[in-house]
């Protein structure tokens, strides 16, 4: 979340100075890199402050585990998302061709949401894999417990 809200804030601070010394439809591209990114800034914070009121002690496997298999799926969710921001972003930036009120606008802010949504699909996906990446380590985790009749086990091979 520190990095959605690194790159929030980034655009949050250039987006009103970069649209005041533009024109066309750059000057809508910044405008919505600066609506977009409030949303982002929000979220990231909400997600940051959230996150980090949730541990009240540690997590058993199992809960941890399952907490990861929803992040994943929330993340997999948002990725379809970006594609559709991106699709959208393309599509305005195709009709401010053919329309005549404010195209610049429409293209503007097409370009911002290509910008956008590419970005958030590639935060969305490293993020994704690099929770995959632990799924394995999981799996070996899971691999040296042993429940018998005395009780639960561990085992670690060298």
């Amino acid at each position: 979340m520190l990095i959605l809200g690194s790159w929030a804030a980034l655009n949050i601070i250039s987006s009103p100075i970069l649209s005041r010394n533009s024109s066309g439809n750059m000057k809508y591209f910044h405008q919505m890199n600066g609506y977009w990114n409030s949303v982002n800034l929000v979220i990231a914070g909400v997600s940051y402050y959230t996150a980090s009121g949730q541990l009240d002690g540690p997590l058993d496997w199992a809960s941890a585990f399952n907490e990861q298999i929803k992040l994943e799926k929330i993340l997999l969710f948002n990725a379809g998302l970006d594609i559709g921001y991106i699709g959208a972003g393309f599509y305005l930036a195709e009709r401010s061709k053919t329309t005549v009120k404010n195209p610049d606008r429409l293209k503007g802010f097409g370009l911002s949401l290509i910008l956008q949504g590419s970005f958030l699909l590639v935060f969305d996906s490293l993020f994704y894999l690099a929770l995959k990446q632990t799924d394995s380590q999981w799996l070996e985790l899971a691999q040296n417990v042993a429940i018998g009749p005395n009780g639960i086990s561990m085992s670690f091979r060298f």
